[in-house]
């Protein structure tokens, strides 16, 4: 769940960074979606981390620590079946979506 006091807090409430950051995250994460259901599939083990990592980053600065969780879990991937990576690329999925609607719905209320 999107915290709109950690946002003024960080952002000292400047609501052009807030703008940027919430534009950047949902036109970016179309591709990275398609991208993550790829390299899991492919089992594309280099790429997977690199587009992990950029992605934590976004958490770290959204404040989602249960979608950082869930990306951390793909450094380990390597160590993973496929099953584990199909699980994984689901969860993040799943709560990048929710993540994703928040964001839209404060678009269209601001």
């Amino acid at each position: 769940m999107l915290n709109i006091s950690y946002f003024k807090t960080v952002f000292f409430n400047d609501r052009e960074w807030e703008t940027t950051t919430v534009d950047t995250t949902l036109s970016e994460y179309p591709q990275f979606k398609r991208d993550l259901k790829r390299f899991s599939e492919t089992n594309d083990q280099l790429n997977l981390r690199v587009l992990v990592q950029q992605w934590q980053h976004t958490a770290q600065l959204l404040n989602q620590d249960d979608l950082w969780y869930l990306l951390e879990q793909f450094q380990t991937s390597e160590e993973m079946t496929s099953a584990d990576l199909d699980r994984w690329t689901h969860l993040v999925l799943n709560e990048l979506e929710i993540i994703i609607g928040e964001f839209q719905f404060c678009r269209i209320a601001s």
